[in-house]
């Protein structure tokens, strides 16, 4: 058993999860949709907030904020035991389809916050699946800049100071996710047992 995780009162979190050896957890349209319907179902479950997020092929980030200090095992618990029995009921399979128990870390600053953010929705294009951020279907950078039927985010206090209404906020943040965003830093995340 390993060091327990480190948990704090009003903290965001930066959350990773990658398929078993790597392999692809979303495979269509379908599967994307899925899990980010899962969110939605658990957010009114939970009550959390999620402020970016991106489902690539084999892996997932989420930024996001429990209510309560317990709750990110309890969601990432549902979130991914849920998607994982319906792919395994779809794909006629079985056993675990993520690699390990989530990762994560807790966001320490503002400067941090918007750095991780603009590292989650650049993911795609850094994987060459989207020349633009805005124009990956599956992560929160396509809902912040296109209009979107299910709005999954929420939007952190940090994000609203940037400018002052959603369209030079929308311009200031774009900038800052292409200059730093695009940096192949990622942040560190331990595995906690």
């Amino acid at each position: 058993m390993g060091v327990p995780r480190s948990l704090a009162e009003e903290a965001v979190y930066h959350v990773y999860c990658r398929g078993n050896n790597k392999v692809r957890v979303f495979h269509v349209g379908r599967d994307y949709a899925k899990y980010r319907s899962n969110i939605l179902k658990y957010k009114k479950k939970y009550r959390f907030k999620i402020y970016s997020y991106s489902l690539m092929p084999n892996h997932l980030h989420l930024l996001i904020e429990p209510q309560l200090i317990g709750d990110l095992c309890k969601i990432m618990r549902s979130l991914n035991l849920s998607y994982t029995m319906w792919h395994n009921r779809r794909y006629d399979c079985v056993g675990h389809i993520w690699q390990s128990r989530y990762r994560s870390r807790i966001i320490k600053s503002d400067t941090d916050f918007i750095n991780c953010m603009a590292y989650i929705e650049m993911n795609q294009v850094r994987a060459g699946l989207a020349k633009s951020p805005e124009l990956y279907k599956w992560s929160s950078c396509y809902e912040r800049f296109k209009k979107t039927k299910d709005r999954i985010i929420d939007f952190y206090p940090t994000y609203l100071t940037l400018g002052a209404d959603q369209q030079e906020r929308k311009r200031i943040y774009y900038e800052i996710m292409l200059k730093t965003g695009s940096q192949a830093q990622v942040p560190v995340l331990k595995n906690r047992s």
